[in-house]
Formats: C-alpha cells, sequence, structure tokens
C-alpha cells in the first residue's frame, strides 16, 4: 500500500545510481551492476485443461537469472543495457564531459534493474554568485513504463544538494519509444540533442534575466496562487476553492523565499523558492524503502515535481518582461 513520507527528493535521487569510474560500456555496466543481458519470454496460461500462450504480451527478463523485469506487448523491442550505454557515452563525450554515475532501478512490482538511467556532469557557470552544474540523464525501462530517454539538466549547488531548472522548449528532452528501428532513432536523438546544447545557455540567459526584475512580496503571493491554483473537491463540486494543503503550499513558498540566502528580492530568488520547494520541502509518495532513490529520481526529472517546477520557471519568466 501506498504511504507518504517526507524525503529530500534532491539528496535521495541518486540512491539508486552509483559512481562509476571506468571509461568504457563493459567498465561502466560491470560497476553499475548493468551487466546483464536482457531476453523475452512467450507467456502462458492456463485455461480449459491446458496451457496456452497468450500472442498479446511478452515477458522481459533479466537472462542471468531469471528475474521478471517487465510484461510487455508483442511489438515491444528490447533495447539492451549496452546499446544505452553506447548511446549514454557517445553524448556526453560530444558534450565535453563522461558518465560519472549509472545504476539499476526498481519500478512497480518488477525486479531491480527493470528500469536504468546514466547520469554525467557537463561542467558549470555561475549566475549572480551562485555555481550552476550542466547536467544530462538518460533513462531506459525493459517494463514498457518509460521511454529510452535523453534529458539535458541544470543544477544549481547549494551546500551538498542542488536544484534544476527545466525549460522544455528548445528540445533539451527526447523521447525514443520502444518500436521500429531502435538503433535509427537513437543516432538521429544524439544529432538532435547535440544541437540541443544551446538549451545550457538558453537557460543561463533566462536566469540573469530573472536577476535583473525586482520584485515585492505582493508578487510572490500573487505567483504562489497561479502555482498552486483553486481547485474542486468532493464537497464542492464544480465550485472552485482554496484547499488547505492548497493554503499550506502557497504560504510555504513565500516563506522560502523570504528565507533564500541571496541579497537581492528578484524573480531568480523567487524561482529558487519554488525548486527548493520541490526538491527539499515537499513530501513524496514511495512504495517501499527500495524504491526511494527511484521514486525521487521520477519526481525530479519527470514527475510531478518537474512540472511543478517546469511552471514555475514559466510563471518567472513571463514576470520577467
Amino acid at each position: 500500500m501506498t504511504r507518504r513520507r517526507g524525503q529530500l527528493a534532491h539528496a535521495r535521487m541518486f540512491d539508486s545510481f552509483k559512481d562509476v569510474t571506468a571509461v568504457n560500456a563493459d567498465g561502466i555496466m560491470r560497476e553499475s551492476g548493468m551487466d546483464f543481458r536482457v531476453d523475452h519470454r512467450h507467456l502462458v496460461y492456463y485455461a480449459n485443461g491446458e496451457d496456452k500462450h497468450a500472442f498479446s504480451h511478452k515477458a522481459i527478463i533479466n537472462a542471468e537469472d531469471s528475474g521478471l523485469l517487465g510484461v510487455v506487448g508483442k511489438d515491444y523491442r528490447i533495447v539492451d543495457n549496452q546499446t544505452v550505454c553506447n548511446a549514454a557515452m557517445n553524448i556526453a563525450e560530444s558534450l565535453n564531459g563522461r558518465i560519472n554515475k549509472a545504476g539499476t532501478m526498481h519500478s512497480k512490482s518488477y525486479a531491480k534493474g527493470s528500469r536504468i538511467g546514466f547520469h554525467s556532469d557537463l561542467g558549470g557557470f555561475d549566475v549572480g554568485g551562485d555555481e550552476m552544474r550542466k547536467q544530462m540523464f538518460i533513462t531506459s525501462s525493459h517494463d514498457g513504463s518509460s521511454s529510452l530517454t535523453i534529458r539535458l539538466a541544470v543544477f544549481r549547488l547549494i551546500c551538498t544538494n542542488g536544484m534544476m531548472a527545466f525549460d522544455d522548449s528548445v528540445g533539451n528532452c527526447i523521447k525514443i519509444r520502444h518500436k521500429g528501428n531502435i538503433r535509427m532513432a537513437i543516432s538521429k536523438a544524439i544529432s538532435k540533442i547535440r544541437l540541443a546544447e544551446g538549451f545550457f545557455t538558453k537557460t543561463r540567459h533566462d536566469l540573469e534575466r530573472m536577476r535583473t526584475r525586482e520584485i515585492h512580496i505582493q508578487d510572490t503571493v500573487r505567483f504562489a496562487e497561479r502555482l498552486f491554483p483553486k481547485t474542486k473537491t468532493a464537497k464542492t463540486g464544480d465550485r472552485l476553492v482554496v484547499t488547505p494543503q492548497t493554503a499550506h503550499k502557497r504560504s510555504r513558498i513565500v516563506e522560502l523565499y523570504k528565507e533564500q540566502d541571496l541579497p537581492r528580492r528578484d524573480v531568480y530568488r523567487l524561482y529558487q523558492a519554488a525548486t527548493e520547494y520541490v526538491d527539499h520541502d515537499r513530501t513524496i509518495r514511495i512504495r517501499k524503502s527500495s524504491d526511494v532513490g527511484s521514486t525521487a529520481f521520477d519526481n525530479i526529472t519527470a514527475g510531478t515535481g518537474n512540472n511543478l517546477k517546469k511552471r514555475a520557471y514559466e510563471l518567472c519568466m513571463e514576470m520577467s518582461e
């Protein structure tokens, strides 16, 4: 049963990853526990006194220990760990970086390894005295839960933690479905993501622009109201209301804005308050303790946390015009 547990999402997002030092695919996969072959098996069910094949679906397994990694449709194409690793290394090297973290993750009720991920640090830049780190993530699944995804992002380093800035409007996130000619799709994606390196330049300019727009406390209140709008409830029907939970979220954003250890009262400070709320202050849902890392990773890179940060980014850019 799903339970609620407060977690520092960013601090836990790499719990499923391992630091890797190898410079070749075999070494990276071995160090991260990803050095297993993935295969498929026919699904068999029992009906009318006999075994029958389920032709519409198939099982994806770890060929080394027969662990079940997923049940997928018949048209699903396996993208093996080596292929994803090679793509990750290729992109990282083309952007003057290298793979420094990799790992196997859980998903739903399937065995560890049903999802895999790679991370690379691509250098940094400075915004108003804050150190920003350019990042690349590549993730894929063997259970059909997600596409092979290549994403560029930015971390703001604060002590030992960080927060991400997102702007998906410039092609910094590419998804490849597990169907058709996978190798050709990956080749096209690699060429496309190299062009998206301009995302880092654009993000830097956007954040610098946020720093030029000074704001008052009333602006932060309006921002929080737009970030967390009124909602419908079972009791109010079609009438939109501010629930106690929404009111708390709004007030917390304003509090974090006031607490930000930055000298200026500007939109940049407000954006960082929003990302701090998402990654450090907000409760995330987990199924069991072993899922904390993968849940935190999903929340920050592709889940509701990511969506909130994207919305905050859009609102802050609007305020900076």
